[in-house]
């Protein structure tokens, strides 16, 4: 079960804190409407997500890649996903037999609610890798 409360929003990192060492072997937990995900006491995912978590998995079910992440620090908030992609996965996947103009994106509209900790630009995007 989750252990976060209601009232003002606290920094979702504290000052310094970087989750990455422990990240794997920490536990999920979910609030009892079974519309949040927290791991660490961070938000994770929310149930108004779900357009595009079957966006990700209709990807992943066609192609068989499945690519979400999630900051492991306040360092790489809002700009992890770009150096992970660009700098440590592109040379992978062209390795294994993607082409660079067959790695692309789709932008797909979706609002998350004004109480979301985690997210509130109105578009989220999700990469498609063919081969």
């Amino acid at each position: 079960m989750m252990t976060s409360t209601s009232g003002p929003a606290a920094p979702i990192f504290a000052e310094g804190e970087n989750c990455k060492t422990s990240w794997k072997e920490a536990s999920a937990g979910y609030n009892l409407t079974d519309t949040h995900l927290e791991i660490m006491g961070k938000p994770v995912m929310e149930r108004w997500e779900t357009p595009y978590m079957h966006s990700l998995a209709t990807v992943a079910a066609s192609k068989g890649i499945l690519y979400d992440t999630y900051p492991l620090s306040a360092d790489t908030w809002h700009t992890h996903q770009f150096g992970f992609i660009k700098e440590t996965q592109v040379a992978h996947l062209v390795e294994a037999g993607f082409k660079k103009e067959n790695i692309r994106t789709s932008v797909m509209d979706l609002v998350p609610p004004a109480d979301c900790r985690y997210y509130s630009f109105p578009k989220m995007i999700t990469p498609t890798l063919t081969k």
